[in-house]
Order: structure tokens, then C-alpha cells, then sequence
């Protein structure tokens, strides 16, 4: 359902919003002035809810309520609910110590719960496009289906990528031929981060309130 978003009573209309954009607007205690503060809000609200629905994800994966994660992590009891609720609806975004704070009670690698979510075709298509441009991925088509193909050899990128192809492939191989339980291929899914080494995306720095401080402190 859509409706029409005004900045203030008698002001002109900045466009057509979803109730859920709107929400997220008047929540936050600002509507946007201009079109292009519209445009910058509603990025930054799918920014945040990318990370938020990554945590929503892994905190449901382990059995876990929002309030034994937030307990888990340091938050007190009277308000470690509502804690995780917000960071998992984008109301607040986690600084890295906290999120990494988070990925350890989850038994996860900081990367995974960064990692782009891609909700819409759009979104989808457009990350297979950089790969295109970066890693030389392209698109095949082998009888009725649809094969994305890097072909090795070609530059260091596309090379470097090999061993990693080649580890996925295997444990693919294990977890359809029942040599692996779906359970160990995810853990190894979400480790990867450690299997290549490479620094997790650090979440853009944000505000913080003086208990966010203490909790990350913790985790010096």
C-alpha cells in the first residue's frame, strides 16, 4: 500500500512511500526535506535492515530469543529485548567491537552477518554485474540452464579465485553425497571468512549511547 509522504503539514509532496518507509521515518524523529534527503534516508534504512535481517537470520538459526542474545552480549535484562530488537528492525546500526561481540555468541564470522542481503532481482542482478566487471564472471547457457562461469588463468583476480571455487565445490560435493551433515556445511559457509583471511566490512560508524560504550568495552 502506498501513500503520499509530506516533510511537514503543507508542504509538497516528496513521493510515494511504502507505510513500512514511513514508519521508519517518523520512528526516527525526522521526514525528509527534499527529494534527495527522501533518496538518503531510504538508503540508509536498507543499509541498516540488511545487517538487522543478517541477525534476525543467525540469532533464529541457533535457537535463540532476542532476549537471551542481548543477555549473551552484555545488555541487562530489563532491556536486552528491546536492544536486539532495534538493531534487527535498523533502528540502530552495531559498531564493530559490538558486532563482533554479536558474530561470537552466534558462532559466526563477522562477515557473514555483513554480507550484502539481497532482497529484490534488482539487488541480485546488479552484484552479479560488479562481478562481472571485477572478476570476469560471466554467463553461460548449457542446455536448459543458466551457468555463471569464471574462466582461470585469464588475470591474478580470476586466479586467485580458483582455490576458493575449488574448496566450495568439494564441500558441496561432501554435504550431496552425505559425506558432510547440512549442519557442518553451513558452519564452514560461515566461517569463511577465517578460511581466506580476509578483514570483515566494518559497519559504518554511528552514534553510540554511553551503554553501547560500556558493552564494547567488554569486549576489548
Amino acid at each position: 500500500m502506498d501513500f503520499i509522504i509530506l516533510s511537514q503539514p503543507g508542504s509538497k509532496c516528496l513521493g510515494r512511500a511504502t507505510i513500512k518507509d514511513s514508519l521508519y521515518l517518523y520512528l526516527n524523529g525526522k521526514m525528509a526535506e527534499a527529494s534527495t534527503d527522501w533518496v538518503s534516508c531510504r538508503i540508509e534504512w536498507r543499509r541498516k535492515m540488511k545487517i538487522g535481517k543478517r541477525l534476525r537470520y543467525f540469532r533464529r538459526l541457533r535457537g535463540l530469543s532476542q532476549k537471551t542474545l542481548g543477555m549473551m552480549i552484555g545488555f541487562p535484562e530489563d532491556n536486552a529485548e528491546v536492544r536486539i530488537t532495534q538493531y534487527e528492525t535498523g533502528l540502530r546500526n552495531p559498531r564493530e567491537k559490538l558486532l563482533n561481540a554479536m558474530c561470537a555468541a552466534l558462532e559466526i564470522s563477522p562477515a557473514a552477518l555483513t554480507a550484502p542481503h539481497l532482497e529484490t532481482v534488482t539487488e541480485l542482478m546488479h552484484t552479479l554485474f560488479v562481478m562481472e566487471d571485477i572478476y570476469g564472471i560471466t554467463i553461460k547457457r548449457e542446455d536448459y540452464a543458466f551457468c555463471l562461469m569464471v574462466e582461470p588463468f585469464k588475470d591474478e583476480k580470476r586466479t586467485a579465485l580458483m582455490p576458493y571455487f575449488m574448496e566450495w565445490y568439494c564441500k558441496k560435493q561432501d554435504l550431496i553425497f552425505g559425506r558432510i551433515l547440512k549442519e557442518e556445511y553451513d558452519d564452514w559457509r560461515y566461517h569463511f571468512q577465517e578460511y581466506t583471511g580476509e578483514p570483515a566490512i566494518e559497519p559504518e560508524k554511528t552514534d553510540e549511547t554511553k551503554e553501547d560504550q560500556k558493552i564494547e568495552k567488554k569486549h576489548i
